[in-house]
């Protein structure tokens, strides 16, 4: 008899050892589920995909000389519905080798809103804002009182912050909200806030971003219109693949603004317009963003190698996002 309850004891030992461990063994290995981004809602026919791939080529290579500009440095496109009206820019919409530009303007605007955000990079500029706002906060459009506070008490009065290490330790991070709410969906997403896949960073965002049961942020596709006052972003993140990081490297976010093209915020860094190899970004999935071409072995370069998955992302004056 006792040995019968002494084998039941190590059957229960080993049946709780074995599923803690299999609960907390992560792998970010490349496959379709945690790798694939969904390009189109509809069946995605490769005539579609190769449509979206052969205009993004053409609106990346003829920007600068067919698209209109509110700069002579030409880094403020101006908004999509000024560049399709007639009457404006017109020497360069109708411009001879612009036609093709001009259509492919058509096209990817057909997928906006009409309702996305004004490229505004200056907004951002603020030291106390861009020292502690990340490419999520960006991505949210969320500018953050409480984070800009703290950080202007820890610096001196008339320093600079934005490489202030206290306060770039303040930006927010996906998951880290919802699991201080405790919210019924941040269950077991402990474990995951150092997992890196696209899964991990999909669940993470839609929590931290949910009143009760009302999910803010709504997944969709490249060539989907979002609703009146929302607009697109993407999140995407470095798998880690060929530097041996069974958890993956680190994320990041894209968001579509007024003009058609998509912006980001990289880190403590200032906002920006362009890609990997300063190129605009109209889509992107399809977008240069590996900044280690040198060595892609580095264990601290980056490469958003993994695309996850578009977002409908509500204006804040519709529904107030939370990265924090």
């Amino acid at each position: 008899m006792l040995i019968i309850y002494f084998l039941l004891i190590i059957l229960v030992i080993y049946m709780v050892f074995k599923k803690k461990t299999k609960k907390q063994k992560f792998t970010v290995k490349y496959n379709k589920k945690n790798a694939s981004c969904k390009i189109t809602n509809k069946k995605p026919s490769k005539k579609t995909i190769k449509r979206i791939k052969k205009c993004n080529n053409i609106l990346v290579e003829k920007e600068k000389q067919c698209n209109c500009f509110m700069d002579k440095r030409k880094k403020y496109p101006v908004p999509l519905y000024e560049y399709l009206n007639d009457n404006s820019c017109s020497h360069k919409t109708f411009k001879q080798g612009c036609d093709k530009y001009r259509e492919c303007r058509k096209y990817f605007g057909s997928f906006m809103s009409q309702y996305e955000p004004d490229y505004e990079p200056e907004e951002w500029k603020n030291p106390y804002i861009e020292g502690t706002h990340n490419c999520y906060a960006y991505f949210l459009d969320d500018k953050i009182p409480s984070i800009t506070k703290k950080c202007k008490k820890m610096c001196k009065k008339g320093k600079a912050c934005k490489n202030n290490k206290e306060c770039n330790d303040l930006k927010p991070q996906p998951g880290y909200l919802s699991l201080k709410k405790n919210h019924k969906c941040s269950k077991d997403i402990e474990e995951k806030l150092d997992l890196y896949t696209c899964p991990s960073i999909m669940e993470r965002v839609m929590c931290d971003n949910m009143e009760g049961s009302k999910t803010l942020l709504q997944p969709t596709t490249f060539d989907e219109r979002c609703p009146v006052d929302y607009y697109k972003g993407i999140a995407v993140v470095d798998s880690g693949q060929k530097r041996d990081m069974p958890k993956g490297h680190t994320y990041h976010f894209f968001r579509q603004d007024s003009s058609g093209r998509f912006s980001h915020k990289p880190g403590t860094l200032p906002v920006e317009n362009v890609d990997a190899v300063n190129d605009p970004i109209y889509a992107p999935h399809l977008a240069d963003k590996n900044y280690t071409k040198d060595d892609p072995y580095d264990e601290d370069g980056i490469n958003y190698d993994q695309n996850c998955r578009y977002f409908c992302i509500p204006r804040n004056y519709r529904e107030k996002t939370k990265a924090i």
